[in-house]
């Protein structure tokens, strides 16, 4: 719009005085007199009936994207009668047994197959070749997953939800993240090059956006105000999760109810444009992780950029258009590892035979030695352990999952380390005692989450699923109040009776 002028100068900062011509969309009467000077009034209306006519004629639809369809050597079932050989693991076991007929029966029904082959194909290749995370996310609550060896845990030991990673309602492909070594990880890429084509694989999109900082330090810098000015703004941002409806307003309120918001507000007005650059695209590159691939050549159905090989679509877009996306992460730490198992002498499979019980691993951490261990060299985690006492792999698992910003703002953190140090526990109620015992009475875990608003709220998994996605979004409590009623009315349908519940 002619309106935006000043606000696109601000977003191109230095290039804005290169351009000659209107940057904003014309409509047709701005766009006659954009050309009145050169061209003749034949020509202007000669132009306007072709471009109608190109219009008229643009037709073209994006085509949902076809599942790869990779070799199979043998059924998932066989695959992973395998894997339990290898992993010692006993298929007899009823648990066992029942688990793994439930997760195949509804990879079936959902046509996962395919992508369950594509991921145990890569994972067995690439643990050959470097060494690779055990997995985390909701991958790890799959049997399936375990004993075609994409992951490393076992989900029955630690009480894992194959439903986090697939429901009954989901439909888009699951989503498995994969860690392997930052110094080796191109090596997948040329892997899945190798095996299914160059023109079947190509890197993610990603279209990043102006967040509160970048777009205060870009506006202040093309509007020539004092840097310290700009730095008081952000040392007062206010933040606010991504649920909140608010969430893409910050500079706003920042600026008319914090003082230093006031202040540049007051010397330099024209600073509000940052409020219209805030949620903006910014620019496009490629994705970091993500991995298209395709039945046909990925051209067939988005464009590629033939600079960076990246699709001309992001995450969302490439779930709407059923691409199946890989996320291949690369961690520094995994590199680390191998160059000190290399100058140890030892293979790249020698740490997963390191026992999980061992006593002096913890006493590591417990002597404060943080230094190289991966997450422990953050505050949050090392302000947790000064207070406690690692005793055993479940306190490792509760202390990473507590360190995160919203059981340290709730509280929750604080309340678990002091029953940690022998503080009485206490449930909500008896019957969340099953749920939350591991983690001393606290709600640590998405799965806990995930138990507790199915067997005691009588919550569908249509619901579940979307408050597991909203935990892992860290949407707001503004977004997580709409699911309260349905809670106490399961509650309640159950006869279980909450003293701190208002009646209905």
């Amino acid at each position: 719009r002619p309106e935006d002028e000043g606000f696109y100068e601000v977003l191109i900062g230095m290039g804005a005085s290169t351009q000659t011509y209107p940057q904003w969309i014309l409509d047709e009467e701005e766009w006659r007199k954009s050309v009145k000077r050169i061209a003749t009034p034949e020509q202007i209306e000669a132009a306007l009936e072709n471009a109608q006519k190109a219009q008229e004629g643009c037709k073209a639809k994006l085509k949902a994207g076809t599942l790869l369809s990779p070799p199979r050597p043998a059924t998932l079932l066989e695959m992973c009668r395998e894997g339990a050989f290898k992993l010692a693991i006993d298929l007899t076991d009823e648990v066992y047994s029942a688990r793994l007929e439930r997760e195949l029966k509804l990879i079936a029904e959902k046509e996962f197959e395919d992508y369950f082959y594509i991921i145990a194909d890569v994972m067995h290749w690439a643990r050959q070749q470097m060494i690779c995370g055990p997995a985390r996310g909701s991958s790890c609550g799959s049997l399936v997953c375990y004993l075609l060896e994409i992951t490393t845990i076992d989900p029955i030991k630690y009480d894992l939800l194959f439903e986090r990673f697939i429901d009954i309602t989901r439909n888009d492909l699951p989503d498995i993240d994969l860690d392997f070594s930052d110094q080796n990880r191109h090596l997948v890429f040329e892997y899945m090059e190798n095996k299914y084509g160059k023109e079947r694989v190509a890197r993610l999109g990603t279209v990043a956006l102006y967040r509160p900082r970048s777009a205060i330090d870009e506006a202040g810098t093309a509007l020539g105000i004092p840097k310290y000015l700009c730095t008081r703004v952000l040392d007062s941002l206010i933040i606010r999760s991504s649920g909140d409806s608010r969430a893409m307003h910050t500079l706003e309120d920042t600026f008319t109810s914090t003082s230093a918001g006031k202040e540049i507000l007051e010397k330099y007005p024209e600073i509000l444009i940052a409020t219209k650059m805030e949620g903006h695209p910014r620019h496009y590159s490629q994705h970091a992780a993500g991995i298209v691939v395709t039945a046909d050549p990925v051209t067939d159905y988005v464009a590629v950029d033939a600079r960076t090989g990246a699709t001309q679509c992001d995450k969302k877009d490439a779930e709407e258009l059923n691409l199946l996306k890989i996320d291949a992460l690369g961690l520094t730490q995994l590199s680390v590892f191998e160059d000190a198992l290399l100058l140890a002498g030892k293979d790249i499979h020698f740490l997963e035979r390191v026992p999980l019980d061992d006593k002096p691993s913890f006493e590591v951490i417990n002597k404060k030695q943080f230094s190289g261990i991966f997450q422990f060299n953050g505050p949050a985690l090392q302000s947790i352990c000064n207070q406690i006492k690692i005793e055993n792999l479940e306190d490792i698992i509760s202390v990473t999952s507590l360190a995160r910003p919203g059981p340290m703002a709730s509280g929750g953190t604080n309340e678990w380390t002091k029953r940690k140090n022998g503080k009485a526990v206490e449930y909500p109620h008896p019957t969340f005692e099953p749920y939350l015992k591991t983690t001393l009475g606290m709600v640590a875990y998405q799965e806990q989450v995930m138990q507790i608003c199915r067997e005691i709220g009588d919550m569908s998994w249509e619901d579940v699923s979307t408050l597991r996605k909203a935990m892992s979004k860290s949407l707001g409590k503004e977004f997580f109040d709409q699911y309260g009623n349905k809670f106490k009315e399961g509650a309640i349908r159950k006869v279980v009776c909450y003293t701190y519940c208002d009646p209905l």
